[in-house]
This record gives structure tokens, sequence and C-alpha cells, in this order.
């Protein structure tokens, strides 16, 4: 089985693919705030271990994992609810289909214009102080 994430105690949590579709999906129709977002990728993986329900290629790779750690950098990646369709297109990549998705789910992450968002961003939590 895959690794687990070490938090600061507590029990071991079973993190998968609906749960984080759901709450990508709250944050894309404007349900919740960048700030909420973000605070709530940073409780679940500092919450205690993580079991990812969806590790593939002996253990070694996991959709969850790469979504909640990009999600977690959110405010210094400067990802936002716009974005969340990247998210959600490899949250729904298929099972066996890790390396083809994940390829794509970088490639649209590295095509968003950091200048133009740091411009539009600079005034705006939980961005601003990256976009000095």
């Amino acid at each position: 089985m895959g690794m687990s994430s070490t938090g600061s105690g507590g029990a071991m949590k079973t993190v998968g693919r609906e749960q984080i579709l759901d709450k990508v999906g709250q944050w894309s129709r404007g349900t919740i705030t960048p700030v909420e977002m973000h605070a709530w990728v940073t409780d679940l993986l500092l919450g205690g271990d993580i079991e990812y329900e969806d590790w593939e290629g002996d253990g070694r790779f996991s959709v969850t994992r790469e979504v909640l750690a990009e999600l977690e950098m959110l405010d210094m990646n400067l990802i936002t609810r716009d974005d969340a369709p990247i998210f959600i297109e490899f949250l729904r990549t298929s099972a066996g289909d890790f390396e083809t998705g994940y390829i794509a789910f970088i490639s649209r992450l590295q095509s968003i214009d950091p200048d133009e968002r740091r411009q539009s961003l600079k005034n705006t939590e939980p961005y601003a102080k990256y976009c000095l």
C-alpha cells in the first residue's frame, strides 16, 4: 500500500476522490471562499495520518494525494476557483490512467499566467502576500 502523510497525531483518515470532488465543486460554485478551501485542505492534511483510496502503480501514485498537494499550495501558486475544472478533470481520471491524467493536470496548471494572476489577485486573500 502507499505511504501515508504524517500529521500531528490523530486517527488515520481515509480520503477519496468523491470527498475532494465535493469540496472542489463547492469552491468552484463560490459556496466556499479560497481561504476556506485552503484551510480545509490544510486541516485535512495536518489532522493526522491519511490513507488515500486510489493508490495505483504498486502504491506509488494517487490522484487524490496529488490534488490535495496542489490545493495545499493554492495560495502561493495562485490557484483560483476558475481552475477548479482542472482539478475536477484530474479527479475523474480512470483507474489505471494516472500517468496520462497527471501529465494533462500539470500541463494545464503550468499554462496559468502567473504575472496576470499576481496582478488580478494582489488584493485578494489568501493570495495577496504572494503577489508582491
